[in-house]
């Protein structure tokens, strides 16, 4: 089940922080709950590994880049809930798409049905997350249907277990769009009801997510929109037909889309000095100028009672804004020159201070359950490829243990306060950023080096799985006694 760079799960967040250098809910709440009642956890499944830091490995021929664990699955998924008190299973990799285009008959059963068409390390791999789920009272899978940039369909997984790549950027996305591949076709609302379906009897989760991050699609292809909100109605009517009524049904959305963020109308833009001047003071932020709102696709997916929950998906490193534990954090970018000689940085600027993300949930005016679906921050600088439109530059982006573990205090004392049902931070272990020879040199095309290093370490333990301290520490304060 290996990966290539394009299959990446890694998605381009319409507000990740690289991009920026250059309901049925009724009224809202006058105040969040009081009583705090601590929250399920889980880790995303998710084991990134590489040995792309510098180019020595071009000598030796064997660069690599691994975004899950597929031959030791079991093994890793023991190691997550050592970590966890419920395991998850996020889906965002290619679809068997051809081999769910028929419904089971009525004398077979949908799992051995639908077992025997898929390729068997696929079939292996799906195992190892169903025994994990038999073990636990409570399991949360989530499934996209969208391929890791937001804006096309997931991949196609052929019998062989290879991709390819369906319908182009901004497809129509409507129950009964068609789509060629070689010679073959699939209904996508008939092909992914049945996926959906197979999945759930597989794993029997107490939570589902039908989609991932949604309403990227929607700040992608705006024009589409209606398409995919009718394919959601779809695949909620024929799950919830199947499964009864008791299995929460939902999508996750980022928060930052939800909130209406836009860095430029935010910030203004940030204040570049020259590295050998102090730079400027921040400008001072105001949160309904940051996070208008925008809760569009909130209304949308919810009409008809078909939004059991609201999921939040949620990376506060995109917000190029300063957390409260930083000192001093500043944004720096080197020309390509200065970044390989070790020379001091070209322009640097100043953040503004964190306009608390969390406390504009409330605006929202949803009035059903809240979870925080993914969220994480990372523990160490990352690096990022930007351009001004005449100059390219290396971006040195802050991060630090102390941010990391701030925002972990943020996202779990908020759930706890909300009742949110669970949390679920993405990775167990770090990995460390990717240099930047591997697009200066053509190995990464620049936005997936970009999205790649959104997420460095970003774990509760180092990328050899040992304690990072105090973030492990304040994780597993939510179940440890």
């Amino acid at each position: 089940m290996g990966m290539c760079f394009s299959q990446a799960r890694f998605r381009l967040l319409a507000v990740v922080l690289f991009s920026s250098l250059l309901a049925c809910g009724g009224e809202a709440s006058e105040q969040r709950p009081t009583v705090a009642v601590a929250p399920l956890q889980g880790l995303l499944q998710f084991h990134v590994v590489h040995n792309l830091e510098d180019d020595s490995c071009l000598a030796t021929g064997d660069c690599s880049l691994s975004l899950e664990d597929t031959e030791g699955t079991t093994g890793w998924l023991e190691a997550i809930d050592a970590e966890t008190t419920m395991p998850v299973l996020h889906w965002d990799q290619p679809i068997p798409w051809l081999q769910f285009t028929e419904a089971p008959p009525s004398s077979a059963e949908r799992v051995a049905f639908y077992d025997g068409r898929i390729d068997a390390p696929l079939r292996k791999w799906i195992d190892a997350f169903s025994m994990q789920f038999a073990q636990h009272e409570h399991g949360f899978l989530a499934v996209s249907m969208l391929h890791g940039d937001r804006r096309s369909l997931q991949q196609l997984r052929s019998e062989a277990g290879t991709a390819k790549a369906v319908g182009g950027d901004c497809p129509e996305l409507s129950p009964e769009s068609v789509f060629d591949v070689e010679g073959e076709s699939f209904e996508i609302g008939q092909s992914y009801s049945n996926f959906l379906l197979y999945l759930h009897d597989k794993l029997r989760p107490t939570r589902m997510g039908l989609m991932v991050e949604a309403n990227l699609f929607l700040a992608n292809c705006p024009a589409r929109w209606n398409g995919l909100v009718a394919l959601y109605r779809h695949v909620y009517d024929a799950v919830r037909g199947e499964v009864g009524g008791s299995l929460p049904l939902f999508s996750t959305f980022v928060l930052t889309q939800l909130l209406g963020f836009d860095e430029a109308s935010c910030t203004g833009g940030l204040s570049w000095t020259p590295c050998g001047q102090e730079p400027a003071a921040p400008p001072v932020l105001d949160a309904e100028i940051c996070y208008p709102l925008d809760r569009s696709a909130i209304d949308d997916f919810a009409a008809g009672g078909r939004l059991d929950l609201l999921a939040l998906s949620f990376y506060p490193d995109g917000l190029s804004m300063a957390f409260p534990s930083d000192t001093d954090p500043r944004f720096e970018l080197y020309s390509p020159a200065a970044f390989a000689a070790g020379e001091s940085c070209t322009v640097h600027a100043r953040l503004p201070q964190l306009v608390d993300p969390l406390a504009a949930i409330d605006r929202l005016g949803w009035e059903g359950p809240i979870v925080f679906a993914e969220t994480s921050a990372r523990s160490c600088p990352s690096f990022a490829s930007v351009s001004d439109g005449k100059d390219d530059y290396i971006a040195v982006v802050p991060g630090n243990e102390a941010r990391q573990v701030w925002w972990m205090n943020a996202v779990l004392d908020d759930a706890a306060a909300r009742s949110a049902e669970f949390v679920v931070w993405s990775f167990l272990r770090d990995y460390p950023p990717l240099g930047t020879w591997v697009f200066e040199q053509g190995v990464i095309d620049p936005d997936t080096f970009n999205l790649l290093n959104v997420w460095p370490c970003s774990g509760i333990l180092d990328s050899k799985g040992s304690d990072k301290g105090a973030a492990r520490k304040r994780w597993r304060s939510g179940f440890e006694p």
